[in-house]
Order: C-alpha cells, then sequence, then structure tokens
C-alpha cells in the first residue's frame, strides 16, 4: 500500500517510508482481529469434523478460513487506497495508546524472536560449526552474505555427497546364498 500510494501521489520513497507503518499497522490490527476471532471458529470447526472422520469437511474448513482472512484484507486495502493515506493516519490515531505502544513492542520483538528460532535450530554438534565459521568469515574476512551463502551451498553439496557415498558402502553386502 505505501508504494501504491508513493506512485499515486508522486511522494517518492519517502512517501512511501512513512505510509508504510500507518498502513501496516491498522492491517495488522485487522489481521489480529480475523485471526483471533473468525479463524479460530474455522478450526473449532475442523476439529470438529475431525473427530467425526469427516476428512473433506476438515478441508472445507482450511479454505474457509483462508478466505476469511484473504477476503477481507483483499477489501481492506482497495478501501485503504480508495481513502487514502491521511483517512488511515485518522483511523490509527483513533486506537488506543496501550494498543500501539503494545504492537510497537511486540513488532519489536519479532526480530530477536526469529533469530532466536534459527538458533534453536541450529545449535547442534554437527551444524553449530558451520554457524560460527560462516560468522567468522563475515566478520573477519569483509565477504558479503551472498558470497557466504554460495560457499554454504557448495559445503552442503559436498556434506550431502559425502554422506550418500557413506550409505552406498553397507548397500548390496548380502549374501546370495541367504535361503
Amino acid at each position: 500500500m505505501g508504494t501504491a500510494f508513493a506512485i499515486t501521489t508522486g511522494a517518492g520513497i519517502e512517501g512511501a517510508v512513512a505510509l508504510s507503518l500507518p498502513i501496516a499497522t491498522f492491517a495488522l490490527l485487522i489481521k489480529q482481529l480475523i485471526y483471533t476471532f473468525v479463524r479460530g471458529y474455522f478450526v473449532h470447526r475442523a476439529d470438529a469434523y475431525a473427530l467425526k472422520g469427516d476428512d473433506k469437511k476438515v478441508a472445507a474448513m482450511h479454505v474457509w478460513s483462508t478466505l476469511a482472512y484473504c477476503v477481507p484484507m483483499a477489501i481492506v486495502v482497495g478501501i485503504c487506497f480508495y481513502v487514502g493515506g491521511p483517512v488511515v493516519q485518522a483511523i490509527l490515531d483513533k486506537v488506543p495508546k496501550f494498543i500501539m505502544a503494545g504492537l510497537s513492542a511486540a513488532s519489536g520483538m519479532l526480530p530477536a524472536l526469529g533469530f532466536a528460532m534459527l538458533i534453536k535450530m541450529i545449535v547442534s554438534k554437527e551444524l553449530a560449526p558451520y554457524f560460527f565459521i560462516g560468522f567468522l568469515i563475515a566478520g573477519y574476512l569483509n565477504i558479503p552474505v551472498l558470497g557466504i551463502a554460495c560457499i554454504a551451498i557448495c559445503i552442503a553439496i559436498l556434506v550431502i555427497i559425502k554422506n550418500g557415498k557413506d550409505k552406498m558402502k553397507y548397500v548390496g553386502g548380502a549374501d546370495d546364498n541367504e535361503f
């Protein structure tokens, strides 16, 4: 939406950045309302159908749940674009400050939460050395992240090839006179 407003108003990149936060906040409010009330209903209905063993109705609940998010968001985006950025900002100004503060705090924690989840997946005896090697390469050799990613892909391919050859050693070792 910020990009669309910037293009139609001629505000440029600064305008897109200025409008992106209010529009994203408004969209987040709508998304939270839909996820809290509407999608929860479909999940409970899907659970009930699953207990009855009706897989077609479970699948239907998933489709309706998806539409219950996509259709209202498409309508909200269309309305926001139609009325313009100042109206969206005026609506956001009416949202209580404690809700905005909570959303701001939550959005500030999301990157840290993402990194924590990533590290939780990476930290193992087998994968941790690769993580720290990439960190050291980035920190001390000044190789860009894209270069490190390419090196990581090559290492991953070599590891996969090596593991494949190790498994091949054990295949086909059976005696022909088993019977």
